[in-house]
This record gives C-alpha cells, structure tokens and sequence, in this order.
C-alpha cells in the first residue's frame, strides 16, 4: 500500500519520538485525552528507553537513528478528529452532497448518512432493479474542501486510496468487511440490477454494469462497500447494559476491578461468545494470510475477485515453522468497527467446497481499514519515522501494551527478532474482554502479574486480569483465560494464532443440541432483534431523491470559503 504523501512541516524524528513517547505516559496514567503536543511535547527532548539503551550496548540496535522525512501524518488523539483539522457542523452536509453528485449518475439513490467521523463520512445508498427492488451499499467519502491546501486534498484523498487498496487485497475474506468493484455481481448480491429475468447480454443490462463499475473503480474518494444491515457490535454491547467507568483499583497481587451487585445476570451465553470469538480471530487470519495470496491457485477457477467468500484457514508450517504473512496491521479494531452480517452466510471454507455456516450467531466482520499498513520488518528497520508515526495509531483507551510501553523500542529498532503479528489478536482480545465483561476498558491500563503454567516460574503481566474475577464465574473460565492470555504485555508471550484457533475449534466441535441451537438463535433475535429499517421514506414504486438545490442553498448561506477561518488541530 501506498503512503500518503510527505509533508516537511511535520516534527523532526527526535521531537516526534519525544511527543509520542510522553503520549504514552499519559496514557498509562488514564489522562490520555487531557494530552496536548504543544503543551506537552519537548522540541529538543530526547527519549532514551532503558531497554533501547541495553539494545544499543549490545549491538543489537543502531546507536544513531537518521533523521527521515515523515510520510503519514500523526494519528489523530481525540476518537473523531482528522490529523490537523476540525470537523465543523457543515462538512457532514457538504460531504454528503458530494456523494450525491457522484453516486446518483451511476444508478446509486441516497437513502440516509450512517456516520460521521474525522475523516470523512458514510452513507447508505441503494440500486434498484426494474421491480425496484433495492440493493443496499455504504459509500463512504472523506473531507475534501475548498480552503483546505492541495497539499493537505492530496493527503486526504491519497489516505482514502490506501485504505482501499487494503480492502482490495482482502477481498473475498469472509470475516473483512468487503470492498464492492461491481455491485451487480458482487458475492452475495449476485443480482440482476433489472431483476431475476433481465437478459445480461441485454444493452440496458450492460449499460447498468458499466455505471456501477465506473462509480467502484473510478471515483478517487469513495469507497463503495457492503452493507451490515445489523449493525456495529458495539450496539449490541450497549443494549446489553455495556457499563463504562464501573470499575476500581483493588490491592496489588489481587484482581484489579470491582464489579456492582447483580452484573452477572446479563451475560453473554458462551456458546455465541465463542463463535464471536471465532469470527475474529478468523478475521486476523484473514490479516495474515489474505484470501488472494492464500488461495492464488483457485482464485480465478472460483469467481476471481467476484467469487463467494473463502473461510480463513492457517496455511501449512514449513519446517514446524509458521508460513511468512503479509503483516498487515489494522490498530483500529475496536466494537464500533466490528460489523454484524447474516445467519448463514454463504462461505467457502476450502477447496472441497465446505461451508462456514452461521446458524446460531449472525456472522462478525472487522471494518475500517483507514490506519492499516504493512509493517514489514524491513520497513521497521529502514524507515524509523514511519515506525514511530504508528505508535500513535489507536483510538483513546484501546491502546496495545507494546504501543504504550518501551515495548515499542525493540519493535522499532530489531524486526528480525520482534513482530507486530500479534497486535490485531490484542485488539480482538479487548473486543472479547467488553463482550465478555459487558464494561469498557478501563481508561487506565492495570498491568497485573498473575501465575501461568506455560511460563513458570516467570509471573508475566496481563491486562485483563478482570476477566479471571470470580463476579465473571458464569462465563467459561477457559474462554476468559485465553482472552486474557492474548492480552499479555511481552507480545512473545501470547498464544499464536494457530493456539487460539485450536482453543475455539475444540469448543465449537462440541455438540449442541437442536433446542440449544435453537435457544441461542432466539436470544440472539431478542438480543439484537432483526436487520433494522432502513427509513428512507420512498414512495412505493420510486426512489428517493435529496433536494440537491436545497443543499447547494444552504451551503452558500453558510459556507463561503471567503470567510472560513483557518481550522486548528483540536485534542482531547
């Protein structure tokens, strides 16, 4: 993936080590959003880790790291801000205008704006065939502005391209959100766009394919992806009572958090927190090995780019080695960006055509793939700011343990020895300690040393301790233990892909009985109920259609980039 363009006015490397580093403290300190770079950043200061400095002693590190031009911009610090501008009450309408002019042309109607971020916004669009019967789809769009400089429209916009060029390479992942390319034949959406009958040799036919590949493929800041009628699991967490802030340092040596009386009585059954689990593990497979290189040899016989979703599996250890992955890193997995499909999603588990099936729990898909990269070891060793830039790459209380301690000066500086492998299963993890737990992370991490067989005599640290509270006793204590496993500090220590996988696997191979299937299937249902209305107000028979003029009207009154004051960074 390609970076965004570099940008001379960023830090130099020693003040960008110095800002991050201090970040970090706050972080671990709970007062990450009360950090300011201006405030708290030291121009001159220079950051000197103990285990850097044994690195350098040793040989193992260089002594003098060389300044390098910044490539990406730093990672925003409050959840919804853009890197050096500040969402305004207009950029959501302006946007969303945008996609209007774009998408409508092409076949594509506006039915209503999902969300609104720091980096841009998502819509929900339909197709309609000659039944008007709709097909849905999620554009999204990123700010792209009038007063900002070319410089900055061309950051912005090349940062939409590589996060669709991640998306790209993960096509056909079953657990990944997926990128559309052509919405009239697209995986589960293999429809006609005019209807069951329509000849697909027919002109009209053709012309529909051309505007919805014109619109996938040649709009520079859109990305046009499937659409989860269901929803974020992060909405499903908050109508199960997900509780933030409830949770207390205790004594040293003893769990960390307190719980109220009477939590246990919502919990998850461990059934369907197993399934959750397993869709996103696969999910991180999905990271490591992507369907397109993983599956190269079948990938054209099977539908190439438009074939049915492929069941991430593990590839072969060569020489009880695991194989080399694409070490693509998300850093931004968190419950809102978790999405939730269908029961029964059609999926290819292997070549002898096996089936993934989601009878019990609606199938999970990871999403937003705005701060991905390849962090290749060679990358890690050549371009330190590069490197750097990344330990900032996470939303407030979602941190991982090698981003907020030194951790990260022996990824930095020896890639042939430490790996970023395991930072999506961590994030995954903390994904499972909410829907296990049903309470946000802490603000503050709490490291806890706690006993563990397969590292005796060392006590290592975790940051989940929680989970092993007895006020969680009714849920399984092998599921909580390996989700707290997976958030251990030394990324060496936590469970391997293949480990965890085998965990799940020996769980869900368990058989279940039909009135438990069933049970869990219902609960789901009252849980989370079905795909919600899309409410877009069309008639019977005609398609929605904004009032473009009116847009344009109130645009005009309220923004004339004549007297649009400069935009400053803001933190929280």
């Amino acid at each position: 993936m390609a970076d965004v363009p570099d940008n001379p006015t960023r830090p130099t490397l020693p003040h960008l080590r110095q800002m991050l580093t201090d970040a970090q403290k706050y972080f671990r300190r709970g007062k990450f959003r009360e950090w300011d770079p201006g405030a708290n950043g030291n121009p001159t200061g220079q950051i000197h880790s103990a285990r850097l400095r044994d690195l350098v002693a040793t040989g193992m590190a260089p002594a003098a790291i060389a300044r390098q031009p910044l490539l990406p911009p730093i990672r925003r610090v409050g959840a919804d801000l853009a890197a050096n501008q500040v969402p305004t009450p207009g950029q959501e309408q302006i946007a969303e205008q945008r996609l209007i002019r774009q998408l409508q042309p092409h076949g594509l109607n506006f039915v209503r704006t999902l969300g609104f971020g720091g980096h841009g916004l998502v819509a929900l669009f339909d197709m309609r065939d000659g039944n008007q019967t709709p097909t849905y789809y999620v554009a999204k769009t990123n700010f792209v502005n009038a007063y900002l400089t070319p410089q900055r429209r061309q950051e912005i916009i090349a940062r939409l391209g590589m996060e669709r060029a991640a998306m790209v390479e993960l096509m056909r992942a079953a657990h990944i959100v997926q990128v559309v390319t052509d919405p009239t034949v697209q995986g589960a959406n293999f429809r006609a766009v005019m209807g069951g009958g329509a000849n697909p040799a027919s002109a009209e036919y053709q012309r529909a394919i051309a505007r919805a590949v014109l619109v996938a493929q040649g709009e520079p800041n859109v990305i046009l992806m499937e659409y989860c009628a269901r929803g974020v699991f992060g909405r499903v967490l908050q109508q199960m009572g997900l509780k933030i802030e409830i949770l207390h340092r205790r004594s040293p040596g003893l769990p960390p958090y307190r719980l109220p009386a009477g939590f246990q009585t919502n919990f998850i059954p461990d059934r369907i927190l197993w399934h959750i689990f397993d869709c996103l593990v696969k999910a991180c497979i999905a990271m490591e090995y992507p369907p397109r290189t993983r599956h190269a040899t079948q990938w054209a016989a099977s539908g190439g780019d438009h074939g049915l979703p492929f069941s991430e599996t593990l590839p072969n250890r060569v020489g009880g080695n695991e194989r080399p992955g694409s070490e693509i890193v998300h850093f931004d997995i968190d419950s809102a960006n978790v999405f939730v499909g269908d029961f029964n999603d059609p999926v290819v588990a292997d070549a002898a055509g096996g089936r993934d099936l989601h009878d019990q729990v609606p199938i999970m898909k990871i999403g937003d793939f705005g701060t991905s990269y390849h962090i290749t070891a060679v990358r890690r060793m050549v371009d330190m700011r590069f490197m750097w830039s990344r330990r900032h790459m996470f939303k407030p209380d979602y941190g991982t343990p090698e981003q907020f301690t030194e951790e990260w000066d022996y990824i930095a500086t020896t890639p042939h020895i430490y790996t970023l492998a395991t930072n999506n299963p961590v994030q995954v993890a903390a994904v499972m300690y909410e829907a296990i737990s049903l309470t946000k992370l802490p603000t503050q991490p709490l490291p806890t040393a706690i006993k563990l067989a397969r590292l005796h005599p060392r006590r290592p640290i975790t940051y989940g301790a929680h989970l092993l509270h007895t006020s969680l006793k009714p849920v399984s204590r092998r599921l909580r233990k390996l989700v707290m496993e997976c958030m251990l500090e030394r990324p060496d220590d936590r469970p391997t892909l293949r480990e965890v996988r085998a965990v799940i696997r020996s769980e869900l191979r368990q058989p279940v009985a039909p009135s438990q299937a069933l049970a869990h299937q219902q609960w789901w249902e009252a849980a989370v109920g079905e795909p919600r209305p899309v409410g877009n107000k069309m008639q019977a028979g005609a398609p929605y259609v904004r009032d473009i003029n009116k847009l344009d009207d109130w645009i005009n009154h309220n923004f004339d980039p004549g007297r649009i004051p400069v935009l400053r960074p803001r933190y929280r």
